[in-house]
Formats: structure tokens, C-alpha cells, sequence
């Protein structure tokens, strides 16, 4: 019996065997690749859950901001809206600090024409024939102030030191700022007595202005020269018909009561004629407004909201112009002869009053003195001034005035240096 070889039994064996294990093989690549894939399907899911997940984030935020700006921009508007009656009020405050602003610029034109009044009565007077006692009278007046527009320099340039508190009201603005009471408020504290006091005086010292310079007797003067010339002309006009001789006797006496007026008003006048008086008072005024300005300054960045706190300025603007024209360029439009002779009281329906201006100065300063004292009363009784943190010890507030003033003298020096 022959045998196989060992070699074809090896070989067959190993045939054998390669070919009864490919398929296990074959088997294990497919799981592997199907694992693959299974992993690959479950990352792209999960990267999609993911991208879909930080998408829908994405949109709650920009719908979350978009929500926020709304109402963030009606916040605004409603701060806008509700600062209306704020910028209102600080006009109002305002205008009445450019009140004594154009009294004062007013005074100078005053002046001017007392000046114009005072030469025309001595002229008229020493012209006049019939008048030999007031034409002395008129002349010893004019030898004492020969030179009429001299003083009237001098007057001005004396008056103009009325406006110096409103360049010094940095020495005391500290004050201003770090003294006050919680209770009250801290602009409030200062503005309403000061004002309070501004009307007081406005309404006290009228009559003290007209006085000290003499504007009163100027009036009477002009109002009886007036008087005088539409007196001569009635005359004439009626002595015309009757007898020319009668209408020179006529002429004669209206020229001679006058002069005799006109001489007495004049000496009288240029006695009277004082600006000292009148400077201490607007320099008063000018001091009293100037601490008004600071404790407003103050109170417009508290009153207003942080968006509108930059038209703080032009409310100030605003305001003091208001006053200004008010007071000056409206008063002197009401208080000149002509224009109130022959406009404003057939506007107004008025009678007539030659030589008589419609409205005085000390009824004008009168008049808006009350008109301070009420807006005063307005602020004080029914405008809340908003609370916040504030120290309340008495150190703190000497600290702060300590600081403020350690400030400034810091920034002083710093300006010099710098120049």
C-alpha cells in the first residue's frame, strides 16, 4: 500500500484551510466597515442636532437683543417725552436770569437820553425872552456840570462794574455746590432764596432806580413841555380868529410857564443824578443771578435723563436770550415817547399822554420782580427734585468744599504752568 506524500497533505491541508478561512475574514471587513459608517451616521446626526441646536440659540438671542432694544428704545422716548416739561421749566429759569441781563444794557440808553433831555431843558430854557429868572436859574444849573457828556461817560464806565459777579462766581461755586439740605434738595437749597430774594428786590428797589436817576423829573419835564406846545398851538389857533395881538400875549405866556418848568426840572435833575446808587443795586442783581446759574447749571444734570443732558446748554441759550430781549429791547420799545404815542396806545386803545412813555423802568423792574417771586413759588411748592445719595455728616460736606476749592487752585496752577 502506497502512502501519500506528507508534502501534498501539508499543502492540501493548507489549501484547505486558506480557503475554509477567507470567508471569516471577508465577514470581519464588512463588520468593521459597516461599524464605520454606523459611527460616521451617528456623528453627522449628532453634528447637525448641534448646528441645529446653537442656530435656534442664535436666533433666541437676536430676538432676546431685538426685544431689549425695543424696549430700551422706548424707554428713551418715554425719557425724551417726560423731559419736555423739564426743558419747559429751565427756559423759564433761564429767562429770568437774562432779566436784570437787559435791564442793565437798557440803563445806558437811560442815561444817554436824560443826558439829551437835561441839554435840550437848559437850552430851551435860556432861549426863551420872557423868562429872565428861570433862564438865571437854568444857567447857575449848567455851571455846575459843564461838561454833560462827560458825566455821562463817566456814569457809564461806573455802571459797568454791575456785571463783575457773573466772572467772579467761580470763587464761591463750590459753596454753591457742596453746602445744601437733604431735606429741601440740593439745587433747590440754593435756588429758590436766591431767586426769592432777586424778586424781592427787584420789587422794593424800583422806585430807588427811577430816584437816583432822576427819571421821574425827567417825565415831568417832558410832559409838560409837551403840555406847553399843544397849549401854545390851541391858542394860537384860537387868538388867530379873534386878534393877532391877543394871540402874542398868548404865545408869550405858554413860552414863559414852559421855560419856568423846564429850568426847575433841569436843576433839579442834574442834582439828582446819582449812578453809584444804581450800580450797587444791579451789582446786587447780577451776584443773586449769578448763584442762580450755578445751582441750575447743577440741577439741569439731574433734571434731564442721561440722553438729553447735552441740550441742558441750549436751554440755557434759549433762555437768557428770551430775557435779555424781554427786558431790553422790549422795555425800551415800550417806554419811548414816540413809539408809545403813536402805537402802542392806539393799539391798545389807550389815551393819550404825550410825553409819557407806556411803560417806566421802575414799573418794569416792579413788574417782573413779581413775576420772579411767583415762578419762584412754582418751583418751590410744586417741582420735586429727584433724591439720590448724598453724605450726610457736616464733615463730608466741609470735605467736599475742601476738595472742590483744593481743585480748582490744582487746575489754576496747572493753567499757568502750561502758559
Amino acid at each position: 500500500m502506497k502512502r501519500r506524500p506528507f508534502s501534498l497533505n501539508m499543502t492540501g491541508k493548507s489549501s484547505l484551510s486558506s480557503v475554509s478561512t477567507s470567508p471569516s475574514f471577508s465577514n470581519n471587513d464588512d463588520k468593521k466597515t459597516n461599524n464605520n459608517n454606523g459611527s460616521s451616521n451617528k456623528r453627522t446626526a449628532a453634528g447637525r442636532a448641534a448646528s441645529f441646536r446653537r442656530m435656534e440659540s442664535a436666533r433666541s438671542s437676536s430676538l432676546d437683543e431685538s426685544d431689549h432694544n425695543n424696549k430700551g428704545n422706548d424707554k428713551i422716548e418715554e425719557e425724551a417725552h417726560g423731559d419736555i416739561h423739564n426743558y419747559a421749566l429751565l427756559i423759564a429759569l433761564y429767562t429770568l436770569q437774562g432779566i436784570p441781563m437787559g435791564l442793565s444794557a437798557s440803563i445806558p440808553f437811560l442815561i444817554q437820553q436824560k443826558v439829551k433831555l437835561m441839554a435840550s431843558a437848559a437850552a430851551a430854557t435860556a432861549s426863551s425872552s420872557t423868562a429872565g429868572a428861570a433862564a438865571a436859574a437854568a444857567a447857575g444849573a449848567a455851571a455846575h456840570h459843564p461838561n454833560v457828556a462827560k458825566m455821562a461817560y463817566n456814569a457809564q464806565a461806573i455802571f459797568a462794574l454791575c456785571s463783575w459777579p457773573f466772572s467772579l462766581k467761580l470763587l464761591w461755586a463750590p459753596i454753591v455746590d457742596a453746602v445744601f439740605s437733604r431735606k429741601f434738595g440740593r439745587r433747590k437749597s440754593w435756588l429758590v432764596p436766591v431767586q426769592a430774594a432777586a424778586g424781592l428786590v427787584m420789587v422794593a428797589g424800583s422806585g430807588y432806580v427811577e430816584q437816583q436817576l432822576g427819571l421821574g423829573e425827567l417825565e415831568k419835564i417832558t410832559a409838560t413841555a409837551a403840555a406847553g406846545r399843544k397849549a401854545a398851538a390851541a391858542a394860537a389857533a384860537v387868538a388867530e380868529d379873534v386878534v393877532e395881538t391877543a394871540t402874542e400875549v398868548a404865545q408869550e405866556i405858554v413860552e414863559s410857564v414852559e421855560a419856568a418848568a423846564a429850568a426847575v426840572g433841569a436843576e433839579s435833575t442834574l442834582g439828582s443824578f446819582d449812578v453809584k446808587g444804581v450800580t450797587a443795586f444791579f451789582f446786587l442783581l447780577y451776584f443773586l443771578m449769578a448763584t442762580q446759574d450755578i445751582a441750575l447749571d447743577g440741577w439741569a444734570l439731574t433734571m434731564l435723563s442721561k440722553k438729553n443732558r447735552g441740550r441742558g446748554p441750549v436751554c440755557n441759550s434759549i433762555g437768557q436770550n428770551l430775557g435779555y430781549f424781554l427786558s431790553f429791547v422790549g422795555f425800551l420799545a415800550l417806554n419811548d415817547v414816540d413809539s408809545s404815542e403813536n402805537l402802542w396806545r392806539p393799539l391798545f386803545g389807550l389815551k393819550s399822554k404825550p410825553g409819557v412813555g407806556l411803560v417806566s423802568l421802575g414799573g418794569f423792574i416792579k413788574s417782573m420782580g413779581i413775576f420772579m417771586i411767583v415762578m419762584t413759588s412754582f418751583v418751590a411748592f410744586f417741582k420735586k427734585e429727584e433724591t439720590y445719595a448724598i453724605p450726610s455728616s457736616s464733615a463730608a460736606s466741609n470735605n467736599g468744599v475742601n476738595e472742590s476749592f483744593d481743585a480748582l487752585l490744582r487746575n489754576r496752577l496747572i493753567k499757568q504752568d502750561d502758559d
